[in-house]
């Protein structure tokens, strides 16, 4: 019982902070310093590399002569974005209060403002569009969702990676949605345009930093930036320690697709040849990176891929996990991993000159509830079975 209280007790006490906070951000006496903005929107989990990182990174903006603003979702979601499935529940309100905690240290420790979305007000037209869009998700049937568009923001596509990312599955098919997950995702999507659109109108940042740049938070906002040519930088933690990814106006996953040909092929120099000799020898072992996804146990593929004959060409397929490949990409040949394995199986088994292996992401184990192995079992069939080698997941067969 006492537990329960203290619970409320600090729950009660962070919603307060939060509209301590963000009640006069709006008062324009806070512009009076004639300073260029920079606005972090930051991490909606509290995760203590983000945060700190923010906080060097607004040192480092505030240094530079920026005013910074930082903004918060508060509870303004009625579910979070990285929640596993077993964790679901639509109807709790998420406050984060490790997330206030490190806010009010900003506060403290730098001339910035906290913004908290959810303490917000907004327009009448802007409360009719939140209604008439939480009517149809609450009612329309799905394929009458799944075009909707808000200030030229496609919703579908925020809504479903948001899906994929607390279920960890690839519904390949509309009917395979579970339609409450997707209806409450739905509405938490358009409050994410209709806030963040009000704070980029409000504010007129002349910089705009976000972590990751995915799911509810923060997809509008790259597409909102984009569609307003804002400045938008999206950043982040790769596996590689002591390291940052930033990139302009997309997220990294988007970002890379663009580049053209000409800037990869560049000449390195000898200091950068043995810089990426060296990532790429410690990626055998793992250990200058946070995490490294690496199977269990051994099994029986090196003895399966020793008795490949010598004279066969051998060529690979890496796969990733389903739901991660359905996600991020608006210009893939396929409509999704499946159809790709299957097209590239079908045309390589036609040579006899070569065999197949097929490496199943180690990541499989942890992060997907679905199994990408018995998918393509299913592909197979007697035809294919001396021509194809599949690697399991949990197989420590090093790549």
């Amino acid at each position: 019982i006492l537990k329960k209280i203290k619970k409320k007790i600090i729950y009660k006490l962070a919603v307060y902070s939060t509209i301590k906070f963000s009640k006069s951000v709006f008062d324009n006496s806070i512009f009076s310093e004639n300073k260029k903005l920079c606005i972090f929107f930051t991490s909606s989990t509290a995760n203590p590399t983000h945060i700190r990182s923010e906080l060097v990174f607004s040192k480092i903006m505030l240094k530079r002569g920026y005013r910074v603003i930082v903004v918060l979702s508060g509870n303004l979601y009625d579910s979070d974005e990285f929640l596993q499935p077993k964790e679901y529940n639509p109807k709790s309100v998420k406050i984060r209060k490790n997330q206030l905690k490190i806010a009010e240290k900003l506060v403290s420790l730098s001339p910035q403002n906290i913004i908290c979305l959810s303490s917000l007000e907004l327009s009448q037209s802007e409360q009719d569009i939140l209604y008439k869009f939480s009517k149809k998700f609450k009612f329309d049937n799905i394929e009458d969702l799944i075009n909707l568009e808000l200030y030229g923001v496609k919703v579908h596509e925020h809504i479903y990676s948001t899906y994929c990312r607390q279920t960890l599955t690839a519904p390949l098919d509309l009917k395979d949605i579970d339609m409450k997950r997707y209806r409450i995702l739905g509405i938490n999507v358009i409050k994410s345009i209709i806030y963040t659109n009000k704070v980029l109108l409000s504010l007129n940042p002349d910089i705009t930093l976000a972590v990751h740049g995915i799911y509810t938070n923060h997809g509008p906002l790259v597409d909102l930036c984009r569609i307003k040519n804002k400045s938008l930088t999206i950043w982040g933690v790769p596996y590689r320690k002591k390291t940052y990814f930033m990139t302009k106006g997309d997220t990294y996953h988007r970002s890379l697709i663009g580049i053209e040909r000409k800037l990869w092929d560049i000449n390195l120099t000898k200091y950068e040849e043995s810089k990426i000799i060296s990532y790429l020898d410690a990626k055998e072992t793992g250990n200058r990176d946070y995490w490294s996804y690496k199977g269990l146990e051994e099994l029986k593929s090196s003895k399966k891929i020793s008795e490949i004959a010598k004279s066969k060409k051998i060529y690979t397929l890496f796969t990733n996990v389903m739901w991660d490949a359905q996600i991020y990409y608006n210009t893939n040949l396929f409509d999704n991993q499946i159809d790709w394995i299957k097209f590239t199986v079908d045309v390589l088994s036609q040579r006899e000159d070569i065999h197949t292996v097929i490496r199943i992401h180690p990541a499989e184990i942890s992060q997907s509830n679905e199994s990408l192995k018995d998918s393509i079992s299913e592909l197979l069939n007697s035809t294919y079975s001396e021509k194809i080698t599949i690697i399991d997941p949990n197989d420590s067969f090093s790549s």
